[in-house]
């Protein structure tokens, strides 16, 4: 998936995201706003969610300061399938 500055700027800036927010939080809100990104990047078979959420993921990281976000812990959180699996926080850090 080729990672969008802009849509992911627009999806933190989002009301609908919390000022402390997961990532599985973040991925279902940029699915809400950009559903078609969304789906045009999930590939079929097993392991499929974890290949696009994964790079989303490490984005966020790497691109936290420019974001306007900041990593806060890693926790259990119920992931898109409804299953408990390693999840980073954020605080959104811009107003």
């Amino acid at each position: 998936m080729k990672m969008d500055m802009k849509k992911f700027q627009a999806v933190i800036d989002s009301k609908k995201l919390p000022a402390e927010f997961t990532s599985h939080e973040f991925l279902q809100v940029y699915t809400d706003m950009f559903e078609e990104d969304y789906t045009r990047n999930i590939s079929a078979g097993k392991g499929a969610f974890r290949k696009l959420h994964g790079p989303i993921g490490s984005y966020l990281r790497r691109k936290e300061k420019e974001l306007g976000i900041q990593k806060i812990a890693t926790n259990r959180d119920k992931n898109v399938k409804g299953n408990l699996s390693k999840c980073a926080w954020w605080k959104k850090t811009k107003k």
